[in-house]
């Protein structure tokens, strides 16, 4: 009786954190996890590619490299969730105002810059990432509370600065980005 007892416990809390789970990511999970037909609007491609070289889950992810920021325009490189008019649902992030958790996967190759950026479009909504003391060679979750302060419905630019403070030369990937509504 007993044993039935922890394994019908076991039973709902898997089935209740499942659940809870899937229905938190506010983003759509094959296009933010690089999946599918890809719609992102590759600004600088000597430097980003959506990649088949490692994934953390599924066949891709985002790949960003670069060893010299000299064929750079400007102080820094970016890729974007296209727009276009109208811009397709599964791009758009639309969120009320509060607080979120966001979530992505990085992995960092020996010589990868020290972090970099995302943001929401508009409002702009600045969300840094910092590589410092992660383990290379491997996937590593990332994860910060960010807070949104009005209605918004915008795309997701993802930057690395050429400044070596913030960004700068290197290898790495990115995977898995996740947005949920903090309770």
């Amino acid at each position: 009786m007993k044993l039935q007892k922890i394994t019908l416990s076991l039973l709902i809390l898997l089935v209740v954190a499942t659940s809870t789970w899937a229905q938190t990511n506010l983003l759509d999970t094959d296009y933010y996890s690089f999946e599918g037909d890809q719609k992102w609007f590759v600004q600088h491609r000597d430097f980003w590619s959506v990649s088949d070289e490692k994934s953390a889950t599924g066949e891709r992810s985002l790949k960003f490299s670069c060893e010299d920021f000299s064929k750079a325009t400007g102080n820094s490189v970016s890729v974007q969730g296209v727009s276009g008019k109208p811009s397709p649902e599964f791009i758009q992030v639309k969120l009320k105002p509060g607080k979120y958790n966001m979530t992505l996967k990085v992995w960092l190759e020996e010589k990868a810059p020290v972090g970099f950026g995302t943001n929401l479009a508009k409002p702009f909504t600045p969300i840094k990432w910092s590589f410092k003391g992660l383990e290379k060679s491997k996937w590593v979750t990332l994860s910060q509370e960010i807070e949104i302060k009005e209605n918004t419905a915008t795309k997701m630019v993802i930057t690395v600065s050429s400044n070596p403070k913030w960004g700068g030369a290197g290898t790495f990937y990115v995977d898995d980005i996740a947005l949920s509504k903090v309770q």
